[in-house]
């Protein structure tokens, strides 16, 4: 449900951009979580997640840890704040051996990220994440 709020918020947005189906697609895609369980499983998860930063995104890695993955795209620095556009992908324990993979998307200038490339990034992860390997 936490994702409920966004979608909301970019369907009227989605209407009027693309069609019908295509925005009830991002919606789907959106609103699925991505978790893991096993060692084994959950690592290969987590390369999937750099491998897509790396190769299926627009952005460019930035920082990467056992947990957390951050990648920004823009042509200017903000001072302080780095890319205008940045997104954060968290690994998240949940239970005791599995994890949820948390993507967020943040704007320095919340008008930035209003176009469908950025709602689209949020759908192409989890499809890649959830998709065949």
């Amino acid at each position: 449900m936490r994702n409920f709020g966004f979608l909301v918020a970019i369907g009227g947005f989605l209407a009027g951009c693309v069609s019908p189906e295509q925005a009830a697609k991002m919606r789907v895609s959106i609103a699925r979580h991505v978790t893991c369980q096993g060692q084994q499983a959950c690592a290969a998860s987590w390369a999937r997640a750099i491998d897509w930063v790396q190769s299926q995104s627009s952005m460019h890695l930035l920082m990467q840890t056992d947990y957390t993955l951050e990648a920004g795209e823009g042509d200017e620095t903000v001072p302080g704040l780095g890319p205008p556009i940045r997104i954060t992908i968290t690994k998240s324990p949940i239970g005791p051996s599995g994890f949820e993979f948390i993507f967020r998307l943040r704007c320095v200038d919340p008008r930035v990220c209003m176009g469908l490339e950025m709602i689209g990034d949020e759908a192409s992860f989890k499809d890649y994440m959830l998709g065949p390997v």
